[in-house]
């Protein structure tokens, strides 16, 4: 594959992403999209944060799912989620923009690695990794 985004690819992360609820929901904006990867932004508000003001790790960890599930899903081939973690490595706040940069790290077969980096600022904030699969027919 060509370092150039295939036609294809971008425009079926724009049809998911346009068609996502949740993304919606949480404010979600599609950044760019890459050759295996994708770009995501939102500004924490009201609907992101807990009891204790912060946002909640919940909504860090749907947003990069959210990533996981456009660069996995960006060709023809449908790919669902078979694992996924998150690390924390600080907290994100009201008003925050958190940037979540999400791509394909390794691939096996119908096997995918992905990772993704939730910053802020520049500072990382979170990282995800997950594992999909491709389904059959």
């Amino acid at each position: 594959m060509s370092d150039a985004v295939q036609p294809s690819h971008a425009t079926r992360v724009r049809e998911l992403f346009e068609a996502d609820v949740i993304a919606a929901g949480l404010g979600l904006e599609l950044v760019a999209v890459g050759v295996d990867s994708v770009r995501l932004r939102f500004t924490v508000d009201e609907r992101h944060v807990g009891w204790h003001g912060r946002c909640h790790g919940g909504v860090l960890f749907t947003a990069a799912d959210i990533a996981m599930s456009y660069v996995s899903n960006r060709g023809e081939a449908r790919a669902f989620a078979t694992h996924a973690s998150v690390e924390f490595l600080g907290g994100v706040g009201m008003g925050d923009v958190v940037d979540i940069e999400g791509g394909e790290t390794a691939r096996r077969g119908r096997t995918a690695v992905l990772d993704a980096t939730l910053s802020v600022d520049g500072q990382i904030v979170a990282g995800f990794r997950g594992t999909t699969l491709e389904m059959r027919g």
